[in-house]
């Protein structure tokens, strides 16, 4: 029989068993603090066995077992990584880098403009997901259309030597285009037409925006402050003010009442009333060199501007997104959309979430909360200058822009 460990005991019915466990250390009794009556004894803290420490508390120096620290190492560790996951998660919300932005609806893809152009393109429109247009040029104008989605563009027809800068449709067969030499036609046939318009401008002059809520209401801005709207669908036109002569790039309205424009100066002006009067909306920051690009409205309430400005040291560009609630009463500078030598130029949002923004040299930025924060996602673009972008809802988008330059924005298959 192999000897029994050190320690161990040999009962009478022969069988052998461990040696009893130490004795536990004795119960601890805090002193008796003073008070009346005779005196008490207090019994001395005996010393704790090995492996035990001592805590301070108001009676002293007391006896603490090995895994009570333990505990309170563990508590302290727990609290240390909830922290730090807050300010992680903290960061992410707040970093240009676009950490906590998710997926997409869509990745964008190279469409091609057909054969024949390789001239800027300056504007486009989709009234649905199935049909667009896309226009440009210089000394000549330049009008693509598609009737499905972007897959085939074809080249329609418009004699001249202006180029177009803008253009707006309605739905598949009304729409209107606006450019060089106050150049403005229309179409009720989808585009396998198009008519001359004449919106009573005195000066010669460029039109750098056009924009139709429905059949019958429009607004055209361009030069010098010019200005004007119709109500029977371009049959007549009227002058407007909004109180400046600077040049007006493009225009926006959300209803027949609530419209906004983008003035050259890095300005935005606003109106309530269908454009009877206009007023200041938005000034862009003059001591770092800020412009205004790009504005997109949901409503008459909901809309971000997008362009750029420069560092203090007038060392750096950024590339910056403001947003409103009140319809341009007041404005949320996002300080973390900033991006390093990056200058945005267009910008579209599909809803109070999902938006996207392009950069000066065709980058792409996708945000889902807000424009808080900016994403980038990957662009097939060639390094061209996106002009103008629209989304018809989350997974339908398009972008033109320098070199014939069209993408798509569609589900991955």
């Amino acid at each position: 029989m192999t000897a029994p460990p050190p320690g161990w005991w040999q009962a009478p019915d022969g069988l052998w068993y461990p040696p009893p466990p130490p004795p536990r250390p004795p119960a601890f009794r805090p002193p008796v603090e003073a008070g009346p009556g005779p005196p008490r004894s207090v019994p001395a803290v005996p010393t704790p066995p090995g492996g035990w420490g001592q805590a301070q508390s108001k009676y002293g120096a007391v006896p603490q077992p090995p895994w009570r620290r333990l505990r309170w190492l563990l508590g302290v560790g727990v609290v240390a990584v909830v922290l730090m996951a807050g300010l992680a998660v903290a960061a992410s919300q707040a970093a240009p880098s676009g950490r906590g932005v998710g997926q997409a609806g869509c990745a964008w893809h190279a469409q091609h403009a057909g054969p024949g152009t390789t001239a800027d393109l300056y504007g486009v429109s989709f009234p649905d997901t199935q049909h667009g247009w896309a226009v440009g040029g210089i000394d000549k104008p330049v009008i693509r259309a598609t009737t499905d989605g972007g897959l085939t563009w074809r080249s329609q027809d418009l004699s001249g030597t202006n180029g177009l800068a803008s253009v707006s449709f309605v739905d598949d067969v009304h729409g209107w285009a606006a450019g060089v030499h106050n150049t403005l036609v229309a179409t009720t046939d989808g585009g396998s037409s198009w008519t001359s318009e004449h919106p009573g401008i005195e000066h010669d002059g460029n039109i750098y925006g056009v924009w139709f809520v429905d059949r019958f209401h429009g607004w055209i801005v361009g030069q010098q402050g010019l200005l004007r709207v119709t109500a029977d669908g371009g049959r007549s036109w009227s002058p407007q003010t909004a109180g400046t002569e600077q040049d007006l790039d493009q225009v926006r309205f959300s209803d027949p009442q609530h419209g906004w424009i983008v003035a050259g100066a890095g300005e935005l002006f606003r109106t309530a009333d269908g454009g009877t009067t206009w007023a200041p909306a938005y000034a862009a920051n003059a001591k770092r060199s800020e412009a205004v690009a790009g504005a997109s409205f949901l409503d008459s309430r909901h809309g971000w501007e997008s362009g750029s400005e420069d560092s203090t040291d007038g060392e750096h560009h950024y590339g910056v997104v403001s947003q409103t609630d009140d319809g341009g009463a007041t404005w949320k500078h996002r300080i973390s959309t900033r991006f390093d030598d990056e200058r945005f130029t267009a910008i579209t949002f599909v809803d109070a979430r999902q938006g996207w923004v392009a950069g000066y040299s065709g980058e792409l930025y996708y945000t889902d909360n807000g424009g808080r924060s900016w994403a980038s996602r990957p662009s097939p673009n060639d390094g061209e200058k996106v002009n103008e972008m629209v989304f018809r809802d989350a997974t339908h988008g398009w972008a033109v822009g320098n070199a014939a330059t069209i993408m798509a924005c569609t589900p991955e298959p």
